[in-house]
């Protein structure tokens, strides 16, 4: 005799494989970091999705499919909640800023985690920037490990660039200390330099100086 048979619906957690990439840049008068997330899920859909980051950090903003909004919590936490759960592959990204660093130009972040991840493969990215002069601290290099850009794989490749520094994250709670004190602009003899900024930007994020403008006058023969 036959019988139909219906398989139950499986009751347990979801399965969660992720990738991140942290690129960081010091600029003159802020800190920003931009985060990538992509999350696997599997056997359940995922309700929501939460982001350990380190404190100090606000999200400007964030995007991902099905109009994600976002929470933040006291201890660092950002709680994720698209308007349709997650299952199968999705892809978010968000920018976090800081204020620019102070006298002692001390810059540290965490690696940003993907809580309850049963995997995951991270990466943190450090752009170059002219206008200030970046070196990793002897305490800022826990739980990561030095990476040549080339050898990136192809999630984080996109986001490197030329003078592009690369970590590996090999352990929870990895952290980044930069000291980034601000280059100083020396003229040539004879020349008067002027400072001004070009672009001033403005977004749901608030305003910001993008670029800056130098403008010269000189008697020298060239410059």
């Amino acid at each position: 005799m036959k019988a139909p048979a219906r398989i139950a619906a499986s009751t347990g957690k979801p399965l969660v494989l992720c990738d991140t990439v942290d690129v960081l840049r010091v600029e003159r008068d802020r800190v920003t970091q931009r985060v990538f997330v992509r999350v696997s899920v599997t056997r359940k859909p995922l309700e929501e999705l939460v982001l350990v980051l380190g404190k100090g950090a606000e999200v400007a903003s964030l995007g991902g499919p099905s109009d994600p909004s976002f929470s933040t919590k006291e201890d660092g936490r950002v709680v994720i909640s698209p308007s349709a759960p997650i299952s199968g592959d999705a892809a978010f990204t968000l920018l976090l800023t800081r204020p620019a660093p102070g006298e002692d130009a001390r810059v540290t972040m965490e690696a940003t985690r993907v809580e309850g991840a049963a995997s995951s493969r991270s990466y943190v990215l450090v752009e170059a920037n002219p206008l200030r002069s970046q070196e990793t601290l002897p305490d800022g290099t826990a739980l990561l490990s030095r990476v040549d850009v080339e050898d990136l794989p192809a999630v984080a490749l996109p986001f490197a660039a030329a003078g592009t520094r690369a970590y590996r994250v090999t352990g929870a709670g990895a952290r980044l200390a930069l000291a980034a004190p601000a280059r100083a602009v020396i003229a040539p003899p004879d020349t008067l330099l002027v400072d001004a900024d070009l672009l001033t930007v403005f977004g749901d994020g608030g305003a910001r100086v993008d670029r800056r403008r130098f403008t010269f006058e000189t008697r020298l023969p060239h410059l």
